[in-house]
């Protein structure tokens, strides 16, 4: 296949000239995988990938220092790409037979998918996903690993391996030819530390699937949730449950579908025994927080492939991590995104919102997005959402998905695609679905991201003694960062993730969040550079005008009905008998801004600067 050498960065070498390098053959196979599939990076995110390569051939090579080398490659530029084409190069070059690659991925999907990848060296490839060497994903002609020379692996299989050792050096299950291998890839965010946290508000609901392992386990957790109710802020020991005669596995799976009790019933697995740090919200309830170590420090060298390590993203993670690791940052090249409108929705949507009996703000959400389904017929949607159970006022149905679904025909549920959070970052198959509605942020509580702000940052929490904790700047900093990556991550779903020239796919994307706890214009503008913000007040149902305002509006809706495509203001406050200043106070009101939008109404500066509305 021809190259098109129109892609090529100016810091890119001549197609017509390699030598051979790894760099120089992996970039090679990149044009002509690119050119295939109609994907044209911009000349910036070309040397990006360059300088990714170039270190991918460094360690190769063994001549990178012990750290983490992190790539920010933006989502759907070619990261995971540059890993497969690195390895094939790898593969055929003769002078490096020596050298092995592990590439971790996040998930069994993505280890799917790189493995089909790298097909046509299967013989020299290992698949290793699941607890044991049992090879689930028959795509690697080598069952064991130490002798083939491309291991693709779930980070989680990992992680289970590097329990029973304590440093990489010894983990033998991923040895190339009975040694460590050169260059290790990590796709996807990298953290050394797993954080802990135990919500003494939820813990008691592992009680009864405890209970039926251990009775005498039941009465440990029970009695320790009462203890953790009580404490003050300090140091607490956790029991250790395991001792009882917990299976831990067996608890994760009793909790059902129930992510709450999951992530509990994980993190206790995690530290029964252990001990950690009690801190108490502005509502006197208790959580105990802590970390574990998780990755050594042995893994070092590592590559990293992380789009949310961008600095408008969540650079946060990695600035922490570097108080104590080594971190080094490759060439960032951004992603424009003007092709996508971002319409935010200024109303609240956390779990409690959905959860709130006595009002109907949950429902008011479910209908909005069913609005939404219906106002942009007959384009797909993908829906973002909570995966947990609600109990929603006025909704039968006991999760978003189901409650959307119920009041959808059956032709609205075919072009609906629904993702949770969780798993947000597991598919690409919406990646040319349009239109995408994020029904919340993926909001956290305060004592998980505190627990993940010590983690990074590798402080003890032992002692009273500050300088063992967080500050307040780092936990909110934390906090922004994993709001901005899990909301760029749940976006990239859908068209967005698509790109030319570095741009951008088209799409729309609505997202509710409020003010007080949202991101920020700023927040937005640095994920999505070049996006068309703006806020919308016409998807949620309006509330009734009163007063003044009822009255402005019969005036306003009169004179629609009479033709008027156009109204000054001065011509309404004086309709009304208001003065200028006490009709400019009125008009600010949310109730009048989401009953004009919903009119088509645009209140704008008309002819001769007076300001007015206009009809769209």
């Amino acid at each position: 296949m021809p190259f098109d050498t129109d892609i090529l960065a100016s810091e890119t070498r001549s197609p017509d000239a390699y030598p051979p390098s790894l760099a120089n053959i992996a970039h090679r196979s990149l044009i002509e995988w690119f050119a295939s599939d109609g994907h044209r990076p911009s000349l910036d995110q070309w040397a990006a990938i360059l300088d990714l390569l170039d270190h991918l051939e460094n360690a190769a090579n063994q001549s990178v220092e012990k750290a983490v080398y992190v790539s920010a490659i933006p989502a759907g530029t070619g990261k995971s790409a540059s890993l497969a084409a690195f390895a094939s190069a790898l593969c055929s070059h003769p002078g490096y037979e020596a050298a092995g690659m592990l590439i971790l991925c996040n998930r069994v999907t993505e280890v799917h998918d790189m493995a089909e990848a790298l097909q046509p060296h299967r013989g020299k490839l290992c698949v290793i996903v699941g607890r044991d060497n049992t090879v689930e994903l028959a795509m690697g002609d080598h069952a064991e690993a130490d002798q083939a020379q491309i291991v693709v692996s779930t980070q989680a299989a990992l992680k289970e391996t590097l329990r029973s050792v304590r440093h990489f050096d010894d983990a033998g299950r991923y040895f190339y030819r009975g040694a460590r291998r050169a260059v290790i890839a990590w796709d996807e965010s990298l953290a050394f530390n797993r954080p802990v946290m135990l919500d003494g508000d939820t813990i008691g609901g592992l009680a009864k699937a405890l209970g039926r392992q251990a009775p005498e386990a039941r009465i440990a957790l029970l009695e320790w949730q009462l203890e953790l109710a009580k404490r003050p802020t300090g140091e607490c020991a956790i029991p250790d449950f395991g001792a009882l005669g917990v299976d831990f596995r067996r608890l994760e799976d009793d909790a059902g579908d129930h992510d709450d009790l999951i992530a509990q019933a994980k993190a206790l697995g995690v530290i029964s025994g252990g001990t950690g740090w009690v801190i108490r919200d502005n509502t006197q309830a208790s959580t105990m927080v802590t970390h574990v170590p998780e990755i050594p420090s042995s893994l070092m060298p590592v590559v990293v492939t992380d789009a949310s390590a961008a600095r408008g993203v969540h650079h946060a993670s990695y600035a922490q991590m570097e108080t104590h690791r080594r971190v080094v940052y490759l060439k960032e090249a951004a992603k424009t995104y003007c092709n996508l409108t971002l319409r935010i929705v200024p109303t609240a949507a956390s779990r409690s919102v959905y959860r709130d009996r006595t009002s109907t703000r949950g429902r008011d959400l479910i209908d909005m997005a069913v609005r939404y389904v219906r106002s942009v017929a007959p384009a797909e949607v993908l829906i973002v959402s909570y995966r947990t159970y609600m109990a929603m006022r006025g909704v039968e149905q006991r999760t978003i998905e189901a409650a959307i679904n119920a009041r959808l025909t059956p032709d609205e549920c075919k072009r609906v695609r629904h993702v949770t959070y969780g798993r947000h970052t597991a598919t690409n198959d919406h990646k040319n679905v349009r239109h995408v509605l994020v029904m919340s942020l993926n909001f956290v509580p305060r004592a998980a991201t505190y627990a993940t702000s010590g983690a990074a940052l590798n402080k003890p929490m032992r002692t009273a003694n500050p300088s063992d904790h967080p500050t307040e700047n780092q936990v909110n900093e934390m906090r922004t960062g994993m709001l901005r990556d899990t909301t760029m991550q749940a976006l990239l779903r859908g068209h967005a993730r698509m790109g030319v020239d570095g741009d951008c796919g088209g799409m729309e994307a609505v997202i509710v969040q409020t003010k007080q706890t949202g991101l920020t214009e700023a927040d937005y503008r640095g994920m999505f550079p070049g996006a068309t913000i703006r806020e919308d007040h016409t998807l949620l149902p309006a509330k009734p005008l009163r007063g003044r305002l009822k009255a402005l509006s019969e005036i306003v809706a009169a004179r629609l009905a009479a033709g008027e495509r156009e109204m000054t203001n001065p011509s309404l406050y004086d309709a009304l008998g208001m003065s200028r200043q006490n009709f400019a106070k009125i008009v600010k009101g949310p109730e009048w801004q989401d009953w004009v939008a919903a009119m088509g109404l645009h209140p704008q500066p008309l002819k001769g600067g007076v300001m007015g509305l206009r009809t769209e």
